[in-house]
């Protein structure tokens, strides 16, 4: 089902972010990781599914973070630290989901995603396409909330990672 989802949500001609925003599709990826967490491979399709509906605009991403899409990805890519492919899929929906909403931002601190965040930049530091959306997500908060900026900053000062915050 997160397949079809994702399929539906690429499908723009159709307006298929806000139509699967419409009928529930992120509450529903929502719940499929929280209800099978330690799957990755779900893990992973779910993260893809967020980011597509995230990118069919406003409503359809403030849907997706009420329905508590940045805390599951979080959580995600806290419980599959070793998957590269559940990294790579979390930090291009996050990066999706907190473009232009102060409410992901917020949230994705609450959940601890500061942490989280540079913890996998270090984790996968020879990983291009994770330090590509780890640091695509550090410059798209940074656009809507410097005091998370500030706090990725020294983070990864004190674990000697490397940000590239040219755009």
């Amino acid at each position: 089902a997160l397949r079809t989802m994702q399929h539906l949500a690429a499908s723009v001609t159709l307006d298929g972010p806000q139509h699967l925003s419409d009928v529930g599709a992120a509450a529903a990826a929502v719940a499929s990781m929280g209800a099978h967490q330690g799957h990755a491979a779900l893990q992973e399709a779910a993260c893809y599914a967020l980011e597509l509906i995230a990118f069919g605009g406003l409503e359809p991403r403030e849907r997706a973070v009420a329905d508590g899409a940045v805390e599951a990805t979080v959580r995600a890519l806290k419980e599959h630290r070793d998957s590269a492919s559940v990294q790579r899929a979390g930090l291009a929906a996050l990066q999706a989901l907190v473009e232009e909403c102060l409410d992901a931002a917020k949230r994705f601190d609450d959940a601890n995603g500061v942490t989280i965040l540079v913890e996998r930049l270090v984790d996968h530091k020879k990983d291009a396409q994770v330090q590509y959306w780890g640091n695509l997500l550090v410059r798209t908060l940074s656009a809507s909330d410097t005091e998370i900026r500030v706090k990725i900053q020294r983070k990864c000062h004190f674990k000697d990672v490397q940000l590239d915050l040219d755009d």
